[in-house]
């Protein structure tokens, strides 16, 4: 499993409001034959971060600096839910963003897909 520490803060709700998201057509990090997984320090929880395109998804990798070989799409945002282990080998939940960047102030913004 490929992982980054980041010295952002923990993650906090911005009181924007609730709404359907898909994962469908999103793209991820993909290095070693696994996912590439973002942490933020002080949040409990590693996250998989989606983008609706390769540019994001290269741009935020590399202002972060993590690395991949590959990159991976979606096909089917309900069947990849279903297939995905919610947690990692040691029991870190898994949880899932969607176009995360960097402020002017270097905090993460994102949007985080919650699970029924």
């Amino acid at each position: 499993m490929s992982m980054v520490d980041s010295e952002m803060p923990p993650p906090k709700r911005t009181g924007r409001p609730v709404e359907e998201v898909s994962l469908t057509g999103k793209v991820f990090p993909w290095e070693d034959g696994c996912p590439v997984y973002f942490r933020m320090t002080s949040s409990p929880y590693l996250w998989l971060p989606c983008f609706s395109d390769v540019s994001k998804l290269r741009g935020f990798l590399q202002q972060a600096g993590i690395s991949h070989e590959r990159i991976k799409v979606i096909d089917d945002g309900y069947e990849f839910l279903d297939s995905f282990p919610r947690k990692d080998s040691a029991g870190t939940e898994i949880r899932f963003m969607i176009d995360p960047y960097f402020t002017a102030e270097m905090k993460v913004r994102y949007v985080q897909v919650l699970l029924d």
